[in-house]
């Protein structure tokens, strides 16, 4: 208990055993030390060492002999009073210091995501309304079909009325006679850069949330009648990522439709 008392206050195992140690045994060579506290001669004395510039031991020589010998234990109280004022000082130094450590930061160009969620019906209605506010092009993975179906048909149906015209998207749709009629009849204030169709049953697991990716954001929409949710991701990273994947799903289905004369 002693021993842990002195390593929780800043003392090492070996400071402690060997302080405990010139207690019980009195002024001691440092051979008789290193025997007593079963710890080496040369690691003992430069415990020694630091015990005396702590102030917790004191030395002597007695015939050519140098001699270690604890404090009285009141000496602990006063070990931590100059520990705690050295402290003190340091923590003024520190405070007086951070905008020369946030300097450094400063000159480093990550930025930690900010996640933010967004419940219901209105939540997916935000994400669409700032994702076709996007100032550059919008990549989206969407799950038409959804809307179709849901509580936002007619949210969509109307997006002219919501939404700057001459909007650039260029987005990845499941083949689905009933989306590319919604989307020639609903979608003409776009200005879209390119659809690309993927058979729903062949890729499902794609469409089952909206994503889209635009100005260092990623929206994904979960839009499930009765558990409509989104979640928006702020991050250069995370955006760069994801467009990453857009494009790749992009390229490979251009790359196969090269390779079986599919051109149209």
């Amino acid at each position: 208990m002693l021993e842990e008392k002195l390593c929780q206050i800043g003392f090492t195992r070996n400071e402690a055993k060997v302080y405990l140690e010139l207690l019980k045994i009195g002024p001691q060579a440092v051979s008789t030390v290193a025997k007593k506290s079963l710890i080496n001669r040369t690691t003992s004395y430069s415990v020694l060492k630091s015990l005396v510039k702590k102030g917790v031991i004191s030395s002597y020589r007695k015939d050519h002999v140098q001699l270690f010998v604890a404090s009285d234990p009141n000496i602990l109280v006063g070990y931590l009073d100059r520990k705690c004022r050295t402290f003190d000082y340091h923590r003024k130094e520190l405070l007086s210091m951070v905008p020369q450590f946030r300097k450094l930061i400063s000159n480093y160009n990550f930025k930690k995501p900010v996640i933010r969620y967004f419940d219901g019906v209105e939540g997916i209605k935000y994400l669409m309304h700032d994702s076709i506010e996007s100032k550059n092009l919008l990549y989206s993975f969407c799950p038409a079909h959804k809307w179709i179906s849901g509580d936002l048909k007619s949210f969509f149906a109307d997006y002219g009325k919501y939404f700057r015209s001459g909007a650039f998207l260029k987005v990845i749709l499941p083949d689905i006679p009933e989306v590319k009629d919604f989307v020639a009849n609903n979608f003409g204030y776009f200005k879209l850069v390119s659809t690309l169709y993927f058979p729903l049953g062949k890729f499902k697991d794609m469409f089952e949330n909206q994503i889209n990716i635009y100005d260092d954001k990623v929206a994904i929409m979960h839009m499930v009648r009765g558990e409509e949710y989104g979640i928006m991701i702020e991050s250069k990273e995370f955006f760069n990522a994801q467009k990453i994947i857009f494009e790749t799903v992009w390229n490979q289905h251009e790359i196969n439709k090269i390779k079986t004369g599919d051109l149209v």
